[in-house]
Order: C-alpha cells, then sequence, then structure tokens
C-alpha cells in the first residue's frame, strides 16, 4: 500500500472512530441512570477508540506525513504514537474480555451477578483501574527494558514493538505478551460464547414453561438479555475479525517468515478498524442509538 493510500485510511479511521465514538459516549451518558456493569464497560471501550482517533492515530498520520515530506520524523514522537496505540488498543481488548465475563455472570450465575451488583461501584472501578493498568504495563514495558520499541524499517515513520530481536529477553516478553493479550482473551470469549449460547437456550425453555411465550414479563426479560447477549458475541467476533490477521503477521515475523509490508501495513490498518466497531454494533442492536445517530446526522447534514 502507498503511503498516500496509508494517509487516506487513517483519516477515514478517525473519521468514523471519532464522531462515532462520541454519539455513542453521549448515548451511554443519557441512557444510564445508575452505573451498570455493561453500559460502564462499553463506555470505557469508546472512551478509549475516542482517544485513539484524537490523538493516537493522528500523531501517526504526522509522522507519516513528515517522513513523507522531510523524513524528519524523531524517535521521541515515533515512539509515543506506538505507545499510545497499543496501550489503547489493548485496554479495548481487555475489556472484550471482561464483557465475555459479564454476560456468564449474567446469564449462568445470576445470584453471583446481583450480589456483585450491589457493590457495584467498587467494583466496577477496581476492574476498570485493573484494565487500565494491564494496558499501561503491557505498553510501557519496552521502555524499560523488556523488550524494545524500534522502526519497523530504518526509513519508516511507524514504530512497533522489536519483533526481530532474538534475545531471551525479548523472546520472554513476546511470548507472554501474545498468551496473556490473544490467547487468553480468545479463550475466554469463546468459552464464554459456548456458555452463554446454552444458558440462553435453556432459560428461553425454562421462561416459556413458567410464564408462557407471550407473556409481557417473559418477553421483555428476554429481549433485554438476548440484545446484551448478541452485541458480546458480535464483538467477540468483531475482536477476532479485527486482531487475528494482525496476530498472525507478528507471529510469522516472530519466527523470521518474510512478510511483505503492503500485507503488514492492510493487517495493521485492519487492526485499528476495530476503534469503531463498538459504536457500529451498538447501533446495529439498539434501535433507539439509530435514531439518535440519524438525527445527529440530520443536523450536521441539513
Amino acid at each position: 500500500m502507498t503511503v498516500k493510500g496509508e494517509d487516506i485510511s487513517i483519516i477515514v479511521i478517525v473519521i468514523f472512530s471519532t464522531f462515532l465514538n462520541i454519539c455513542l459516549i453521549l448515548a451511554l451518558v443519557q441512557k444510564t441512570s445508575k452505573p451498570n456493569f455493561m453500559p460502564c464497560l462499553l463506555l470505557n471501550m469508546a472512551l478509549c477508540s475516542l482517544l485513539q482517533g484524537l490523538f493516537a492515530y493522528p500523531l501517526e498520520l504526522n509522522n507519516i506525513f513528515k517522513a513523507s515530506v522531510t523524513s524528519d520524523v524523531t524517535d521521541i514522537s515515533c515512539v509515543v504514537s506506538a505507545v499510545m496505540v497499543y496501550g489503547l488498543s489493548l485496554i479495548v481488548i481487555f475489556t472484550i474480555t471482561l464483557l465475555s465475563i459479564e454476560r456468564v455472570l449474567a446469564i449462568k450465575f445470576p445470584y453471583l451477578y446481583r450480589k456483585c451488583e450491589r457493590n457495584h461501584k467498587c467494583f466496577l472501578v477496581f476492574s476498570i483501574m485493573i484494565i487500565w493498568a494491564l494496558g499501561a504495563f503491557w505498553a510501557c514495558a519496552p521502555l524499560f527494558g523488556w523488550s524494545n520499541y524500534q522502526k519497523e524499517t530504518d526509513d519508516s515513520h511507524r514504530c512497533n514493538i522489536n519483533f526481530t530481536r532474538k534475545d531471551a529477553n525479548n523472546a520472554s516478553y513476546l511470548c507472554t505478551l501474545l498468551v496473556s493479550c490473544y490467547v487468553i482473551p480468545v479463550s475466554i470469549m469463546v468459552s464464554s460464547y459456548t456458555l452463554v449460547k446454552n444458558s440462553m437456550r435453556r432459560m428461553s425453555v425454562y421462561a416459556d414453561q413458567r410464564v408462557g411465550k407471550n407473556a409481557t414479563l417473559s418477553k421483555n426479560s428476554k429481549k433485554s438479555e438476548k440484545q446484551q447477549t448478541l452485541l458480546t458475541i458480535l464483538m467477540i467476533f468483531a475482536f477476532l475479525y479485527a486482531w487475528t490477521p494482525y496476530t498472525t503477521v507478528v507471529f510469522f515475523l516472530m519466527i523470521d517468515k518474510r512478510v511483505s509490508p503492503t500485507i503488514y501495513t492492510i493487517a495493521a490498518l485492519n487492526a485499528k478498524t476495530s476503534s469503531f466497531y463498538c459504536p457500529l454494533l451498538y447501533g446495529f442492536v439498539y434501535k433507539r442509538f439509530r435514531r439518535r445517530l440519524k438525527d445527529v446526522v440530520a443536523k450536521i447534514f441539513v
């Protein structure tokens, strides 16, 4: 992919990410009368994605522009961009993982879930702090000697984790990173999806038997749970779509396989599109958000 093509792609991602995540944040703030697990986790995702669109990706775009015009891209600017993109992306990944666990607790262990809800403020604050701490840890560890950031090529505008260094220090970081930030989250997501799918089927049958298929309580309860569960499942598949190609490319680089720069760039851009999947999927599941989005667009362009 040419530099110009990459420029345009990142600009489009920035526009979509910023606009859609602002709309989602406003919708969630208006909708949420008290801090519940799922809305707050979605809010955390939207905030991270918005920060990517407002600061991380524009900084990377600025580096691309400087490299194409003057070839004057400082190492500090390059590394700061990498840390921001990397850290915020990991926070989103961990949030989706926690959303998967939240759905399992809500559907399969409702009594435990209600018990956690009674102390929801402490639990929410603690959970979100852990997520941000994990993202910061993995993004900042290379700054303190566990692996390192480097420019992808000598004349590159973009920095990334050093995937090619072969010493024990770097290998330990990359292997631990791959397991902790991809294999474990994917395993949790897939397991959660399986558990929730089976539990939802049993719940539907039980509700129909107890209060009848056409009872208002049964319909409303099933609709709410199905919407929230559908949203989580869609986010899991969106995560796999966005990050699996990039993870595969990184794995090939780790084992000394040659990867085309074009393939690497496409995989990286595909991962960046994950920054606006959350509002798109939320709009797909909830009609009210779609109507609000249409109203916002109408006010802007009419």
